[in-house]
């Protein structure tokens, strides 16, 4: 591992001690719940595999490698899917009753392991992205029903009932389970978890929350009043989980082998919502920390992790952003905090286990409760409740989405989460078959309307609002593959019928391309070149992530190299270099433009001309040399009599710079700061050798001095081009928004 800066490291060890003071009664009561199928035994077992899940979880991942300082816990979600599995997936509550218990529990550790392993391809075959596609609707149906599922199994425990397995099982032994006090502890523990108090800020409610409930139940106990109180854990707790569980993996196959489809499709079930659910938290987690990561590998890793922590008996992991906000703010910047999280954790368990058994199961209960109330989406059922009576009007499109939500909530509620999980599958292939199908090309447009950055005289602007029209940009959106690469080819074959010279494809928004649309890419080449046109291709330069891809398979070669370019501004820019050269010829190429053809000096006569020409000064400028920098004092117009120079602005984060704008032979820039004299805006720097004529705020004021007429002239040229400039930039808007 790195050596770390004293600095760092004092961060790393503060960040890793909070989030693992915080992650700890999560563990807990996530673990208590996943296991808690297999009985009181299982109860317990499930709290020491999830404290371990959370400390051998940090120390492996740390050991990977991994660049999250993102904290894993066990999930809610993987641990409600566990336990519904448990009893109707891996062999049915009722058979496992006869079943070793040595042997449910490998199965429910095979079940884990199986999931973990099938993460760990979606992230080596980088199939992370394709998980994305999952509907909301359908996520948004999976927590909504395991929120619920999870509360109501919680009504037993809370109310003292225990070993309930349905509502109907605590309404039949609410008279004489009940444990009436229990309330008391409810309230008080939620209570404080609800409105912690003030002075006690620092320390996470959940905490405070368990202190509290706790120490209410056992002073009621300590008053006698016991019998109307329910059970605690009561027993100490093994101090490791079973470290050789997986050992008994190969015989569970062989006895129960007819079971292993069932698990594999379940656990395929629970790797899609596990990795969706890990890479959304991860996706907000980078947000909050500004540190871009490689999605898919990271999944991978987590993977692998959760594999072997279920081949040792632990729970299986997923990132927890609350607690992952708590390492970065206290200063974890590192893997080293995951090392200080399970060392941490694990000194927990050996030296305070024994804490364990004294907590009331109501507190576990209500602290169960509390993570069901976060999964489920209130705002989503209230509008659900009120569009079903007809008192709200919804789209047709939002009407879908709840259709969706309801159907796979329900099905996950009434017939299992097993069969939930089937139906939410089915429908997500569903919307990735429509949404992929739809058309590639996000939206059309042509360079009458839309101009490249570089700015040109008039008369050349002139002949591009002319023949703009042949000038064709087809932006392209999501998937290409056979069926949607055959849309575009068929797009562009009727273009081509057309009064169209050059066709360029934006591929920034392009997230995948198979072979299939790569082949299809190589037959839209041929068909451009074989109809005496130009293919252009933006957004795809040798340092994109598909350049590679795109070589392999022949794309570039059909295309040619010198028409790929990283951005759609100089495809533009290439294509109505083409139009002026088949428009204007020879004009076109001037070795430097006379004052008289530049667009200031149009209204001057010879003799006009003649009296300016002392005012100016000639510079050269060498390529990539700075005529002027952002924030430099300005008092100087530059008139372009050979070469090109492009404005640039830096970005945001003060890394690299973005390019406004190219000013080309005959045109102006600087004329803003000449008139207001205020700081220039942007960078301006030559593209190649530049040649200019210089006009100073001090030769300017000398001019309206000395000759009013000329310099009237002059600024109304300059009013010209300006107001040229700003009806061009009105129709580039107008034409994006329709």
């Amino acid at each position: 591992m790195p050596s770390q800066s004293e600095s760092t490291l004092k961060g790393d060890i503060a960040g890793g001690l909070t989030a693992a003071f915080l992650a700890l009664p999560v563990s807990i009561v996530i673990g208590s719940f996943t296991l808690e199928t297999l009985g009181r035994e299982g109860f317990t077992l499930g709290i020491v595999s999830g404290i371990w899940g959370l400390a051998l979880g940090a120390l492996i991942l740390a050991a990977l490698g991994t660049r999250s300082t993102g904290v894993n816990v066990p999930r809610s979600v993987a641990g409600f899917f566990v336990a519904a599995l448990l009893s109707q997936v891996v062999m049915g509550f009722n058979a496992m009753t006869s079943v070793d218990p040595s042997a449910r529990l490998a199965a429910v550790f095979l079940f884990l392991a199986l999931t973990g392993l099938i993460q760990t391809l979606i992230g080596l075959t980088h199939l992370g992205g394709m998980v994305k596609y999952c509907p909301q609707p359908v996520l948004s149906g999976f927590l909504n029903a395991l929120g619920i599922l999870l509360f109501v199994s919680q009504i037993g425990p809370m109310l003292g009932i225990e070993d309930t397995h349905s509502i109907q099982h605590v309404f039949e032994n609410l008279e004489e389970g009940l444990a009436p006090l229990n309330l008391v502890v409810v309230a008080a523990t939620g209570a404080v978890i609800a409105w912690p108090p003030r002075f006690l800020h620092r320390i996470p409610s959940m905490i405070l929350g368990v202190v509290a409930g706790t120490a209410v139940y056992h002073l009621l106990d300590a008053f006698g009043l016991e019998k109307y109180l329910g059970s605690t854990i009561g027993s100490m707790p093994p101090i490791s989980p079973p470290f050789d569980i997986g050992l008994n993996f190969y015989s569970f196959i062989q006895a129960y082998g007819a079971r292993l489809p069932d698990m594999i499709a379940a656990a395929f079930g629970l790797a899609i919502v596990g990795s969706l659910d890990h890479l959304l938290s991860s996706k907000a987690f980078e947000g909050q920390t500004g540190v871009r990561l490689d999605t898919n590998r990271e999944l991978a890793k987590l993977g692998a992790t959760n594999t072997l922590l279920a081949c040792v008996g632990c729970i299986p992991v997923g990132i927890n952003l609350t607690n992952s906000q708590a390492n970065h703010n206290a200063g974890g910047r590192s893997r080293w905090s995951l090392v200080v999280i399970g060392l941490t954790s694990i000194v927990v368990i050996l030296l305070f286990g024994w804490v364990i058994a004294w907590l009331p199961r109501v507190v576990v209960a209500v602290l169960l409760m509390t993570l069901a109330l976060r999964l489920i989406q209130f705002k989503i059922l209230l509008t659900i409740y009120n569009w079903l009576r007809g008192k709200a009007k919804v789209s047709r499109s939002h009407a879908i989405d709840l259709a969706i939500l309801i159907i796979v909530a329900g099905a996950a509620i009434a017939v299992g989460v097993a069969n939930g999980v089937a139906i939410g599958i089915v429908i997500a292939v569903c919307f990735f078959i429509a949404t992929t199908s739809r058309s590639v090309v996000r939206r059309a447009y042509r360079t009458d309307a839309i101009h490249s950055r570089r700015s040109r005289p008039a008369d050349e602007m002139e002949q591009l609002d002319k023949h703009g029209h042949k000038v064709v940009v087809l932006v392209l959106e999501g998937i290409v593959f056979f069926g949607t690469a055959d849309h575009l080819l068929d797009r562009i074959d009727q273009l081509l019928r057309e009064d169209v010279t050059h066709i360029i494809l934006d591929m920034k928004r392009v997230t995948y391309i198979d072979s299939t649309g790569a082949r299809i890419f190589e037959q839209i080449a041929k068909l451009v070149r074989d109809s005496k046109r130009l293919l252009l291709v933006s957004h795809m330069s040798k340092n994109h992530e598909m350049w590679g891809f795109m070589e392999d398979t022949g794309v570039v070669k059909a295309v040619g190299t010198s028409r790929f370019f990283a951005d759609t501004d100089h495809a533009l820019e290439k294509a109505e270099d083409d139009l002026l050269l088949e428009a204007m010829g020879e004009k076109t190429i001037v070795r430097e433009t006379p004052l008289s053809r530049i667009t200031p000096m149009e209204l001057l006569s010879a003799e006009e001309l003649a009296v300016l020409a002392p005012q100016l000064e000639k510079r050269i400028f060498n390529s990539g040399e700075h005529i002027f920098r952002e924030g430099e004092p300005g008092e100087e117009l530059f008139i372009i009599s050979e070469g090109s120079a492009s404005v640039y602005r830096s970005m945001e984060d003060n890394i690299g710079s973005h390019r406004l704008v190219t000013f080309g032979q005959g045109t102006v820039f600087g004329e803003m700061a000449l008139l207001d004299s205020q700081p220039r805006s942007a960078s301006v720097r030559a593209d190649g050798r530049l040649a200019c004529y210089v006009m100073s705020r001090h030769q300017l004021d000398t001019l309206v001095a000395e000759h009013h007429a000329i310099a009237a002239k002059l600024l109304i040229s300059l009013s010209r081009e300006l107001g040229r400039r700003l009806r061009s930039a009105n129709q580039t808007i107008n034409s994006l928004q329709t």
